[in-house]
């Protein structure tokens, strides 16, 4: 079975994909990304040995209530 590196969810008509990566620095990391009114939002997650996980782990963990609470989050942002 192939390893997934991202996941796909829609949300109120929007995409949001999910990443399983590294970050610069190259840490493990999870990277959350969607467009809403033409701008590009990303949120990078890291620190996961700090509670005794992997990104490996909270990867798989990832599900639609988490797509759209990322979603809203970011929606929240271009909200005036």
């Amino acid at each position: 079975m192939a390893q997934k590196f991202c996941k796909l969810f829609e949300v109120q008509e929007h995409q949001v994909l999910f990443r399983n990566s590294t970050n610069d620095d190259g840490e493990e990391a999870i990277i959350m990304t969607t467009q809403i009114e033409g701008l590009e939002m990303s949120a990078t997650m890291t620190g996961f040995e700090e509670n005794n996980t992997t990104a490996d782990e909270q990867f798989e963990k990832i599900d639609q209530l988490k797509a759209d609470s990322f979603f809203i989050s970011m929606s929240n942002l271009t909200q005036e």
